[in-house]
């Protein structure tokens, strides 16, 4: 097989940009929330956003878990409390989303738009900021029902565009950043003598141009800090307004700022330089501060940033988010979603609102240089564009092993097409068939995994549902049903359909027994099981490791255990662990090279693992104690140093899919002047 195994690589998917709002990280989970925005030209209507649940525990390999779709809805912020993420929305609505379950809490708070949002550890309500110029809070009552309340109110003519707490003495005190003006408030329990708030007044630099607080955060010490929009980073007193000091870190506004764990203070913005802040001091003393260094490793605006350990992670106008520390940076790869089924010359590249099927062309003759770069006989065909009702967004689709079969799932539907498309330049055979047609609607569904057998199309849903389609009858079974457990966002089948193993979002694999026998579609004969085992590391993908279904080789995010073959019956590590370092060997130790997918088993028992750089290695004796590497890790000089999804597309043929940026981010970015020169 060595010597007769072709590699073809395919480019043809573009990604479509997404911009970084706002995000908000739970170091106690290890969730990254994070708005996206689609990047488009049109400003006609509002952008679709997207808010996704990104897990950081393994800091910088972190992945992606759950994406929740808002079409016509603009999030301008996002906060933790307690496991629940709150959404301000311009619409002036809430919206309380767990990354754990599906149900979406929708509570109406004004008429007006919310612009930001805070919480505090020592509250158990959410405050937002408006644009009418009151402050609201949300808590839940003893039925857990969200209700919300008005706080205090600033002016009509007064809009909030950044909010910030801090709990000192028994009291809560709550900083609010308008129009060249900062107030600081004392929120007190009822009964008790209201404070008069603290008024600070911000000096235009032109008179014509008004300051904007765009950001504001509360140090430890409970010292006040805001970036505006002169490009100043400020120290207040929150006692009593007074300034500490005044660092004119940037040459534009100042959109965010973070505070790492050793109190260093990030700050960026439309300059897109993000300056380093440190104290010259330390403890409650710590009344003096200076800048310390800088980062750059963008290109255009900064909007938002969060901090994880040793890590910063921001994001902003370009289509990526940036992982870095004093060493190192790595950008997220394009969000790409691809199928390519096992029989068949098909491709299925999903895209936010329609998906595409492509002919995956004919390989050409290999020549004696089996090394050199070796041309389609055939190129590539597009076949078919498929939507789902009212163009809404696709968060999965999946085609059948035989490509007849085509599943999309929206946020609250399903479809399946039935497709009947020549081999041929992608023109429909001269048949009374229709080369598309809709097989099955699934209405009321938000599916979160999907995976489809010669048989059925299975699909995950619900908190902890699982339901099948059997392409022969057109009938829906329900296989497993359960309320409260946990999103599923990987779902695996085995090849005779008895078993399935999937992945949760709160990081553990559950198998699934019993789900088909010959009799189970006319007379249920055994109910389906399921169990869950606990792993030592973060898991990303899974596969069945053997035809006999009695164990999985596990995608982990450690860099340490990057691939394990976990025994199903008793939970236990078979062999020992292949590491991203043994796999893919690096020259420059600041230069870290991450296992990121890896393909579906092959009949002889081998996968092929593919790197963040673009490298790709074939495995095999996944069972033995000593593992097989049949190829060095080979990084194509055709192909960008971008990572690539694996498949098999037969005994002797691999694929490697990687995305590329559709358009570049329409933001223009600021022009920097350094030194006085441009």
């Amino acid at each position: 097989m060595e010597e007769n195994l072709v590699v073809e690589e395919c480019g043809l998917y573009r990604a479509h940009g997404f911009t970084t709002g706002a995000m908000a990280i739970s170091e106690k989970l290890g969730k990254l929330s994070v708005v996206r925005k689609l990047d488009s030209v049109s400003k006609k209507k509002i952008a679709l956003n997207i808010l996704e649940f990104w897990n950081v525990f393994e800091c910088p390999n972190i992945f992606l878990e759950r994406q929740i779709p808002f079409d016509g809805i603009s999030i301008e912020a996002v906060t933790w409390k307690s496991d629940l993420v709150f959404c301000a929305c311009t619409d002036g609505s809430v919206y309380i989303v767990s990354p754990y379950l599906s149900k979406k809490q929708r509570v109406q708070v004004c008429p007006s738009a919310l612009w930001c949002c805070t919480s505090s550890p020592h509250s158990e309500e959410v405050f937002f900021g408006s644009d009418s110029g009151f402050v609201f809070a949300i808590g839940f009552n003893e039925d857990n029902v969200p209700i919300a309340r008005r706080v205090l109110h600033v002016g009509m003519d007064h809009r909030i565009m950044s909010i910030a707490c801090s709990f000192k003495n028994n009291g809560l005190k709550l900083a609010v950043g308008m129009v060249d003006r900062i107030e600081i408030h004392s929120i007190v329990s009822a009964g008790a003598v209201p404070l008069d708030p603290i008024h600070i007044d911000i000096p235009r630099q032109n008179e014509k141009k008004a300051t904007i607080v765009w950001t504001l955060h509360f140090l430890n010490n409970h010292v006040l800090i805001s970036g505006d929009s002169q490009g100043k980073v400020t120290f207040w007193n929150s006692n009593n307004g007074a300034s500490y000091k005044i660092i004119p870190s940037h040459q534009a506004d100042i959109l965010c700022l973070a505070v790492g764990n050793n109190d260093t203070i990030f700050v960026s913005g439309v300059d897109h330089r993000i300056q380093a802040i440190s104290g010259l001091t330390g403890g409650e003393k710590q009344f003096d501060w200076s800048t310390v260094g800088q980062r750059l490793i963008h290109e255009i605006d900064v909007r938002s940033m969060a901090t994880y350990g040793m890590w910063l992670i921001s994001g902003g106008a370009e289509h990526h988010l940036t992982l870095s520390n004093p060493h190192i940076n790595v950008q997220t790869p394009p969000t790409s979603k691809y199928s390519v089924p096992r029989h068949g010359n098909f491709m299925l590249f999903t895209h936010p609102q329609y998906v595409e099927i492509w002919n995956r062309g004919t390989s050409g003759v290999q020549s004696k240089h089996s090394s050199n770069r070796v041309p389609l006989s055939a190129g590539p065909t597009k076949l078919a564009q498929l939507y789902l009702p009212k163009s809404g967004f696709i968060t999965s689709a999946v085609m059948s092993e035989s490509g007849r079969f085509v599943a999309v799932a929206g946020a609250d539907s399903m479809l399946i097409y039935e497709v009947n498309l020549s081999k041929d330049r992608g023109k429909a055979k001269k048949t009374t068939t229709e080369p598309v047609k809709v097989c099955t609607t699934v209405p009321d569904v938000s599916v979160t995994a999907m995976y489809m057998t010669s048989k059925f199309c299975y699909y995950a849903s619900g908190d902890f549902d699982i339901r099948r389609f059997m392409f022969a009858s057109k009938k829906r079974t329900t296989l497993v049903e359960s309320q409260g457990s946990s999103v599923l966002r990987t779902l695996v089948v085995s090849i005779d359909d008895t078993v399935a193993v999937a992945l949760n979002c709160r990081s553990q694999l559950i198998l699934f027994g019993n789900l088909y026998t010959a009799k189970s579609e006319d007379a249920e004969s055994k109910i389906p099981t399921y169990r869950s085992i606990d792993l030592n590391t973060v898991p990303i993908d899974c596969r069945f490791l053997t035809n006999d279904v009695k164990s999985v080789i596990v995608l982990n995010a450690s860099s340490k255990f990057s691939l394990t073959c976990v025994d199903l019956a008793t939970g236990a590590q078979i062999g020992s662990a292949l590491t991203a370092n043994g796999l893919f060997p690096s020259k420059d130790q600041k230069i870290r090279d991450m296992v990121v997918a890896f393909s579906d088993i092959s009949p002889d028992n081998q996968t092929i693992v593919t790197s963040s750089s673009g490298g790709y290695v074939i495995i095999s004796d996944l069972l033995q104690k000593e593992r097989t590497v049949l190829y060095e890790p080979t990084q194509s000089k055709y192909r960008s140093k971008c990572p690539a999804r694996p498949f098999w597309v037969n005994k002797s043929t691999a694929m490697l899919c990687s995305a590329r940026p559709l358009s570049l981010p329409t933001q223009a970015p600021f022009k920097v002047v350094r030194y006085d020169r441009n």
